[in-house]
């Protein structure tokens, strides 16, 4: 069976392209529609800009300070004086990413089980890149 394309699907289909391409170019693009200002861009532009390296951070930490005990969210942000969500949003994006994995818990100050955070061989390998540039 043939399938006929519409101009709906045919702009859809456009539409994810150019996206696709943008998105290879600048990262900044996936948070910002297309209507907003240009006030969001440049807002989008410092997250990102924010995000990455906080990215980096979390994963030196991990690195360099959680060694073999690894590092739950609280001892992260204890490192450098921050509240925990802080480090969240780049926390997440490592484990999404593969960078990072739990296995374990501690307790936490509060009596609380925080999972423990470790580089996997990925996050080891990006954290070499870091520290090269």
């Amino acid at each position: 069976m043939e399938y006929k394309y519409n101009s709906v699907d045919v702009h859809y289909f456009n539409n994810n392209i150019l996206r696709r391409m943008i998105m290879q170019k600048d990262e900044w693009y996936n948070i910002v529609r297309t209507t907003d200002p240009e006030t969001s861009r440049v807002a989008a532009k410092q997250e990102i800009g924010r995000v990455r390296k906080a990215k980096d951070r979390v994963l030196e930490l991990i690195m360099e300070i959680g060694g073999l005990s690894g590092m739950t969210d609280e001892e992260l942000a204890y490192q450098d004086g921050v509240i925990t969500s802080k480090y969240r949003t780049a926390r997440v994006w490592l484990e999404r990413e593969g960078y990072i994995e739990a296995n374990g818990t501690r307790k936490s100050t509060h009596g609380k089980q925080q999972r423990i955070w470790f580089a996997t061989r990925q996050g080891k390998d990006m954290y070499i890149n870091i520290k090269e540039n």
